[in-house]
């Protein structure tokens, strides 16, 4: 939890130096340096459940809700376009699922951290 405390305490720093855009729901918040050597998309997901059961021998009701997945995605890049990054953090259980840093050169990506493999998406 420090870590993502110390995340928005960065971002919430770049506020003034900064252009942030907001373009409405599921495209979350959006920060540009006036140099534009720093941008950050900022994004949420969440799967809420709400379970519904019927007793039918006494005839009773119970449900119950609950946030099945929780997550706070971070993206950009820093000093230019080249330098892209990524941090997913899960909220529900409290662990980093994605830290990964790419560099691109020319037609090839080089990767460091932690992430999921790019794929088909279904």
């Amino acid at each position: 939890m420090k870590q993502i405390l110390s995340l928005i305490f960065i971002g919430i720093s770049f506020l003034s130096i900064g252009q942030v855009t907001y373009k409405g729901i599921g495209s979350g918040f959006r920060y540009k340096s006036s140099d534009n050597s720093f941008y950050m998309k900022a994004t949420t997901r969440i799967q809420p459940q709400w379970d519904f059961k019927y007793n039918y021998i006494d005839s009773s009701f119970s449900n119950k809700a609950v946030i099945g997945r929780a997550r706070l995605k971070f993206d950009g890049y820093l000093i230019n376009e080249n330098l892209r990054y990524k941090i997913e953090y899960d909220l529900v259980n409290g662990y980093v699922r994605d830290a990964v840093i790419k560099y691109r050169m020319g037609n090839f990506d080089l990767w460091f951290g932690q992430t999921k493999l790019p794929g088909k998406k279904r």
